[in-house]
């Protein structure tokens, strides 16, 4: 399902569900970017503060495209590499499926609705939690944690 806005861009069907928690926002992180593909509906909200986590390799590079094609100052934006978790700071299993958009954390068939019928591929990534990363790193003026 697609929703149009702007003319004819479209747009991510989660932004007409969770309009209400869209307002007097001005800075967003998202886990598990993939490869960007809500970057220019940031983007087009005026979203100054972008934070993207997203572990798999190739999807990675491809959201560092997106993120320096799409976001202009006064918008900032920073991808980092690695996977979100409760625990922080190892290198940890991550299981990459055929399609990779059902990549995730969890094993092969604990959650059957996301990997039932798919094949993956174990590949080790970095870990951290969000209050250590953010306790680590500069930008927590920029997001209010709930």
């Amino acid at each position: 399902m697609s929703v149009l806005t702007n003319g004819n861009a479209p747009r991510h069907p989660l932004f007409s569900y969770h309009e209400d928690l869209l307002t007097d926002v001005s800075g967003v992180v998202q886990v598990g970017a993939h490869q960007g593909q809500e970057v220019t509906e940031w983007c087009s909200r005026g979203m100054k503060h972008q934070l993207y986590f997203e572990p798999q390799p190739g999807p990675f590079v491809r959201l560092q495209g997106e993120i320096e094609r799409l976001v202009r100052p006064p918008a900032k934006a920073k991808a980092c590499n690695v996977a979100v978790a409760d625990s922080c700071y190892y290198l940890t299993d991550f299981f990459v499926a055929e399609n990779d958009t059902m990549s995730s954390l969890l094993l092969p068939d604990s959650v059957p609705q996301l990997v039932t019928t798919e094949r993956s591929t174990r590949i080790q990534v970095p870990c951290v939690n969000l209050d250590s990363f953010f306790a680590s790193n500069l930008c927590l003026g920029y997001f209010q944690l709930l």
